[in-house]
């Protein structure tokens, strides 16, 4: 066999997975010296032999040698496929270009430039052309309602850009659309510092598991009957059994329980505006991780105005059912973001009863609101209607901006992984009591 032929046939198999070097090559090469090149068989079971050094790389041995060695008649049949295949492509990024182009109704009488197109890349394009008609309906109507009301100055087209952008990807690591990464088998703990955002649909999963272990742990902590305490005491018994460790297992001080006089309630508002979509995978696992473990829970999603979504987290539906109810029947995803309206509306919906010194209200969001300084005196009001906001943004620190001024009424937390999740919920949503 031609040693060029081998070469790229060995080059094919590096980029499927096998691990193939120049010496794999050469014994490759002198073994079909000894062999009919002829037939097929023979030729699959010596580069198979010299070549695969785990029954891992078989299969990707098999289909790369089906591929390569193909007969002419399969091959020009491939050919045609794959032609096919690339005129569809190249009509799918055209009809994708169109749909998301907007052009101004009137352009005679408008300022602005007759048409905008965004910058987004092929992978994206073919991801929204993947995408239920309806919701690129929707990314449609979006685009054309920013722009009449807003006009199409640079900076709106950045940020309308921006939306359309984050809600496809999304689509992207939902796993539904087109661009679906490969799944890489990392340690479950190394999930938990993972960026949120580069989180795939296929680590969904073990994302959901690590949530609901997080979100029992305060449930179990916000339904409990007993605290550890002094006063109406009873005996912790299991409490004394890990303090008399330290003392040779002997039992030297009792710890003691006392009933909570009140089971805290907790506000959870989470923000779905456009700059939040591609957080969104991780705000509904959190909200259903969350509905599943605690008992006294009200869930508002907001942007421009606020949804009540405690019901339907109630549903028990799983993830993805739930999710596709959410976004479908949202009227605030991808819109922007009013936080002193939707705290307003808060205030006078169903949940008005969760506003007590007992309560705990949980806000996530980016911070990215119009009209800023108001938005921050009304948080400062609605502060005194609850016992403590605690505020989880996904952003760093470091580009958090304006919305570091919410620091004034609510203790503003870094929230871009599970690790600091964990140690949120743990330390700061529900610091521990000392026992007696």
């Amino acid at each position: 066999m031609n040693e060029e032929i081998l070469a790229r046939f060995g080059n094919d198999l590096r980029r499927a997975g096998v691990r193939v070097g120049t010496g794999e090559l050469a014994d490759a090469a002198r073994a079909l010296a000894l062999v009919d090149l002829t037939d097929r068989e023979a030729v699959f079971l010596t580069l198979r032999a010299t070549l695969v050094k785990g029954a891992g790389s078989l299969e990707a041995f098999r289909l790369v040698f089906d591929r390569f060695f193909a007969p002419p008649e399969t091959r020009r049949r491939r050919q045609e496929q794959e032609r096919l295949r690339e005129e569809e492509r190249r009509r799918a990024l055209q009809r994708s270009a169109e749909e998301l182009t907007y052009r101004e109704p009137h352009p005679e009488t408008s300022y602005g430039p007759e048409e905008v197109r965004f910058q987004l890349t092929e992978e994206q394009l073919l991801a929204y052309a993947e995408m239920p008609a309806e919701r690129r309906q929707a990314l449609q109507d979006y685009i054309e309602r920013s722009f009449m009301n807003l006009g199409t100055n640079p900076r709106i087209q950045r940020s309308v850009e921006g939306v359309v952008a984050g809600t496809i990807n999304y689509w992207r690591r939902s796993g539904k659309g087109a661009g679906r990464g490969v799944v890489v088998e990392d340690p479950r703990e190394s999930l938990l510092w993972r960026d949120i955002r580069t989180l795939s649909e296929e680590e969904f999963p073990r994302m959901a598991q690590l949530i609901r272990r997080f979100s029992a742990r305060l449930g179990t902590a916000l339904n409990r009957r007993y605290r550890p305490g002094r006063r109406r005491w009873r005996v912790d018994f299991k409490g004394t059994l890990r303090a008399s460790l330290s003392t040779g297992g002997i039992p030297f001080r009792l710890r003691r329980l006392s009933r909570h006089g009140r089971r805290p309630k907790l506000l959870v508002l989470c923000d779905v505006s456009g700059s939040m979509v591609e957080y969104s995978g991780f705000v509904f696992q959190f909200l259903c991780g969350l509905a599943a473990a605690v008992k006294s829970l009200e869930c508002y999603l907001f942007a421009e105005e606020v949804e009540r979504v405690t019901p339907l987290l109630r549903e028990g539906l799983s993830f993805a059912a739930t999710l596709d109810r959410l976004t479908a029947a949202s009227r605030q995803w991808g819109a922007g973001t009013d936080l002193r309206r939707a705290l307003d509306l808060v205030e006078r919906a169903e949940a008005a009863h969760f506003l007590a010194p007992d309560s705990l209200c949980l806000v996530v969001s980016d911070g990215k609101t119009v009209g800023r300084p108001a938005a921050i005196e009304r948080l400062g009001e609605f502060a005194r209607s609850v016992r403590r906001i605690l505020w989880l943004n996904p952003l760093p620190r470091e580009e958090w901006g304006g919305a570091a001024q919410f620091a004034r009424y609510a203790a503003l937390k870094e929230c871009r992984n599970l690790a600091q999740l964990e140690g949120i919920l743990r330390g700061e949503l529900l610091p521990r009591h000392r026992a007696a």
